[in-house]
């Protein structure tokens, strides 16, 4: 059985996680004594993710909350430390949904697997009785002494520091794009080593929290979509896996390479490789993403007609214009095999008898799709 609702207390105050990266309003257990559950109000914003939380923050309350269960049946001394070695997310099978800022939802865990080094918990969030996320996660149990020594170079004397007013975890992660994107790929590092961005994730040993980690590899891999695809695509989760390697220091760089596997009818695959330095690709943690593009746009050029697929095909004869998923097909071939714009659009001129609008050419070398779309809309309009 697990404590009643009072005597949480002391435990909370004992957890090596504190506020603001800890930030239940409530934590009680069922009836029948096997679930914890935690009330919170979402605060980090959701971009791309057609849903009313973030899969990074579900995941980052629940992971926090599986702590608390952990030290609920730890013996021995307290506190240990826990770290999060790999999540297998599963979304809602609904269409996703929005709400006003400020509505509480609830987390719950419970225990699958619990030894004196490791602990598995099966957890959900939820908001009015309707499941958004459910959550396998893992994690390694660490002694004081043991954490101490695993994270000595990271050590910084974090107490002395002032919280912030309001939660870091308010505003995204701050990313800096490495790279222009190419064949399906971008590359982007956090652009910043403010002890801040870890605030009680752990107390004089700041280290990149697993969820925090996963949030910006969710909003790169948000502004590859787009990129790829038109600017306000948004997309609903179906499963993702994130394996965390080891713990970085906030002092250290994180660098992320996020990958279009699949495209398949709205259907994408996601891979994003994050490490340390740019000679490792993935020595820091790995998220797998299996999502659905929700607008009923296909592509950007869906609005085009038959003639004009019928040109990009002969740009690209392996693929034919018959249907749409050969259309998005096309769109991705052209873009991420990097045709050079300024060919296609000389070859658009002269095939339909129209003029390249007065345009700054100079910068066609990153040039988004939204934005060459826009420019072969104005040039065909009426011309097709």
């Amino acid at each position: 059985m697990l404590p009643i609702d009072d005597n949480y207390e002391s435990l909370i105050s004992a957890l090596t996680v504190k506020p603001p990266y800890y930030a239940f309003r409530h934590v009680y257990a069922d009836t029948y004594g096997d679930r914890i559950y935690g009330d919170f109000i979402p605060e980090q914003p959701v971009d791309g993710e057609y849903a009313p939380i973030s899969v990074a923050e579900a995941g980052r309350h629940v992971a926090i909350l599986g702590t608390l269960l952990g030290e609920s049946l730890a013996a021995g001394n307290r506190p240990n430390y826990y770290l999060a070695v790999e999540a297998d997310i599963t979304g809602s099978k609904g269409n996703g949904f929005r709400f006003p800022p400020g509505e509480v939802m609830t987390a719950c865990v419970r225990c699958r697997d619990n030894t004196a080094s490791r602990l598995t918990v099966e957890g959900a969030v939820f908001f009015k009785n309707s499941i958004l996320l459910e959550f396998v996660i893992s994690y390694v149990r660490l002694g004081k002494k043991q954490f101490r020594f695993l994270c000595r170079d990271a050590e910084m004397p974090t107490c002395t520091t002032a919280l912030p007013i309001a939660s870091p975890w308010c505003q995204p992660v701050p990313l800096r794009i490495l790279q222009e994107m190419h064949q399906g790929k971008l590359s982007a590092e956090i652009d910043s080593h403010n002890p801040i961005l870890c605030a009680g994730h752990f107390e004089n040993y700041p280290v990149w929290p697993v969820a925090i980690v996963m949030s910006a590899a969710t909003q790169l891999i948000t502004t590859l979509l787009r990129q790829t695809y038109y600017s306000e695509l948004q997309y609903r989760i179906i499963s993702a896996n994130m394996r965390a390697k080891k713990l970085l220091s906030v002092s250290k760089s994180i660098i992320f390479h996020a990958e279009i596997i699949k495209y398949q009818a709205g259907c994408v695959s996601v891979r994003c490789l994050i490490s340390s330095n740019c000679n490792t690709s993935d020595d820091v943690a790995e998220l797998n993403v299996e999502l659905i593009i929700l607008d009923n746009k296909e592509d950007t050029m869906s609005n085009f007609d038959d003639d004009f697929f019928s040109f990009l095909s002969r740009i690209n004869p392996a693929l034919t214009a018959t249907n749409k998923e050969n259309r998005s097909l096309l769109v991705q071939e052209f873009w991420q095999d990097s045709v050079d714009v300024l060919t296609l659009l000389t070859e658009i001129e002269q095939e339909y008898n129209v003029t390249v609008p007065n345009t700054d050419f100079t910068d066609l070398d990153t040039v988004t799709l939204q934005a060459l779309c826009d420019i072969v809309r104005s040039m065909v309009r009426g011309a097709l």
